[in-house]
């Protein structure tokens, strides 16, 4: 009788790491970096002001000061791709490093800068063969 492989939710255990990354104070102090001031942001990439605040006034408000402001939360992108865009997934202590890295290897973007960048690493997946999902 042959032996059944076990199932092992690697997806669900990479969402689960990636949610507590989020909570470490690498990322405080890398968004901090880009603090212009309270709720407000700017991309390190392109200089697009963010607000990643809750009011509608206080958007309002910040607006007066900042004619470019968009209401935008802004976004955390690893210098060093989480998973090694040529080699694909290598191994857990490689996947940890990465995605636990210092706040000097974080870059804090605008949504269409983060995108343009998952993007090119995407294209290198696909062309690699790498990219796991369709």
């Amino acid at each position: 009788m042959s032996k059944k492989k076990s199932y092992i939710p690697v997806s669900r255990i990479k969402k689960h790491l990636r949610r507590l990354s989020y909570q470490r104070p690498e990322y405080s102090k890398a968004k901090n970096r880009a603090k212009v001031d309270i709720t407000v942001y700017k991309c390190e990439e392109c200089g697009q002001l963010m607000y990643d605040g809750k009011s509608q006034k206080s958007f309002d408000k910040k607006l007066l000061n900042y004619p470019s402001l968009i209401w935008q939360t802004p976004e955390l992108d690893h210098d060093k791709s989480v998973v090694e865009p040529k080699r694909g997934f290598a191994s857990w202590d490689d996947y940890l490093d990465r995605l636990f890295c210092a706040p000097e290897d974080l870059t804090v973007m605008c949504k269409k800068c983060h995108k343009k960048e998952s993007d090119k690493e995407t294209k290198i997946r696909v062309e690699e063969g790498t990219l796991k999902r369709k």
